[in-house]
C-alpha cells in the first residue's frame, strides 16, 4: 500500500519535511523506534506508519 488518505498534517509532523532537506533517499525503517518519529501521529495512529522512504525530485535545470 501507498499514499495517505489524511488530511491536513502540519510541516513538521511529516516525513518529507525532512527529505527536502538532503539530496539522497530519506529512509526510516524503523519508525516505531526512531527517536525522531515514534511520537508522530502517523506513526502511532492511523496509518501507523513503521517504514518510509522520500526522495527529492528535481528538474534538469535543478528546480
Amino acid at each position: 500500500h501507498y499514499g495517505l488518505a489524511v488530511g491536513e498534517i502540519p510541516r513538521n509532523r511529516v516525513f518529507f519535511s525532512h527529505a527536502i532537506l538532503q539530496d539522497e533517499i530519506f529512509e526510516i525503517p524503523g519508525a516505531t523506534v526512531a527517536p525522531r518519529f515514534s511520537d508522530n501521529p502517523l506513526v502511532t495512529g492511523e496509518p501507523h506508519v513503521i517504514f518510509c522512504a522520500d526522495i527529492l525530485l528535481r528538474a534538469p535545470n535543478g528546480a
